[in-house]
């Protein structure tokens, strides 16, 4: 599962390296007790947990400000409803 939340660079800037990853940590809890209501049996059955701020985004992915996917210009419908990324590289 993936899922994300939109925030904001600022709220992640010059923390302390041991407050940035509890809070990383925490919100990552919070997401996961939220999806449990959904899947039950969730949060067991994670076998690989990464957490990504705009932080992260910026540092890896060179985003600007930490910006995280596209936006859409129109609300889009259903569950699936962003477009799925595609490559010639074959099963990519």
């Amino acid at each position: 599962i993936h899922t994300f939340t939109p925030s904001w660079v600022e709220d992640w800037q010059n923390l302390p390296r041991p407050e940035y990853e509890a809070r990383k940590e925490a919100l990552a809890q919070k997401i996961i007790q939220k999806l449990e209501k959904i899947f039950p049996g969730l949060s067991a059955s994670i076998e690989l947990q990464e957490v990504g701020t705009p932080r992260t985004h910026r540092r890896y992915l060179n985003r600007m400000d930490g910006t995280y996917g596209p936006i859409p210009s129109k609300k889009l419908l259903g569950l699936l409803g962003m477009p799925f990324n595609r490559t010639s590289v074959p099963n990519l």
